[in-house]
């Protein structure tokens, strides 16, 4: 063997060693504890709840905190001071260690209660339930209901029930503007609606002349209610049905308007002949025509 051939044999099997020896202190520190340690991740303040937040209620800081939270992972539209979320009311519950959004809280300089839950354009009115009106407990913040009217006609003194509101959204139970628990056996006395102009002022018209109950509605249901009312006939089957004659005519019960059939005769439609004329409408001896008066008086 050469000494050119034993020169390369040489070098090969060193830098062979060498490969190997950088190998084995690789995977040797590669196992050594706290050998893979990777950069810290980067953190940033969050404010979340310290306590149930209520609904429509002023915070103070006793009732928030400052955690540490990924950046990376930290929530949309949080906040890092607490000194920024006291000056917000709450448009949702918040619960302990729950993040505050800014989605969850009312524009800057609401005011707490009732008022910010309101929509522009629309009232809140207050009525006064019991157990059965308020359907055993079912209605709670965010149902939508229909308010039925129970009155007394003026002229026959017969009382009817009628729908007089549709598809109203409750705001308030009793003082409460959350949600009840399901299992909640709290008695309700007073409901607050979310109602027009319009609507308040029969809200407060039917409330005053007779009774008023609510029924409760599917939240997706937007289907309209028979405007028509309901009386003692109805429930006797005494309810006659009018043939072809009939005419319509309007009714006016406080503030609503419908329409109902009636015979002609009932609605003053039916045109006397010339022979009763006089006995129906005028005194003994009056003219049933003009050209008989214009003879009397051209003689």
């Amino acid at each position: 063997m050469t000494p050119r051939t034993l020169g390369l044999l040489f070098l090969s099997l060193t830098l062979a060693a060498a490969a190997g020896y950088s190998n084995w202190r690789y995977l040797v520190a590669a196992n050594e504890p706290g050998a893979a340690t990777s950069a810290p991740a980067a953190l940033r303040d969050v404010v979340v709840a310290r306590t149930d937040l209520a609904v429509s209620e002023r915070m103070n800081s006793l009732m928030l905190t400052v955690v540490q939270w990924p950046e990376e992972l930290a929530p949309k539209g949080s906040f890092e001071h607490v000194e920024d979320v006291v000056k917000r009311i709450p448009r949702r519950r918040f619960t302990p260690g729950e993040p505050i959004l800014e989605a969850g809280l009312f524009a800057e300089g609401a005011l707490g209660g009732l008022s910010p839950l309101i929509q522009i354009g629309l009232r809140a009115m207050s009525v006064q339930v019991d157990e059965i009106i308020g359907i055993a407990g079912f209605v709670t913040v965010g149902s939508t209901v229909d308010v039925l009217a129970t009155l007394r006609r003026t002229i026959e003194s017969e009382a009817f029930s009628q729908v007089i509101l549709e598809n109203v959204r409750v705001l308030a139970v009793d003082r409460t503007l959350d949600p009840r628990r399901a299992d909640s056996d709290e008695r309700v006395s007073v409901v607050t609606l979310e109602v027009t102009p319009t609507q308040a002022k029969k809200l407060a018209f039917a409330s005053s002349q007779g009774s008023i109950q609510l029924a409760l509605r599917n939240s997706a249901d937007a289907e309209k209610a028979s405007s028509s009312s309901v009386g003692a006939p109805h429930l006797k089957g005494e309810v006659a049905k009018l043939n072809g004659s009939s005419r319509q005519v309007v009714v006016l019960r406080g503030l609503e308007r419908s329409f109902e059939s009636f015979p002609p005769e009932s609605t003053g439609d039916a045109r006397p002949t010339e022979a009763d004329r006089p006995a129906r409408y005028g005194q003994r001896g009056s003219f049933v025509s003009a050209a008989a008066v214009s003879g009397k008086g051209t003689q």
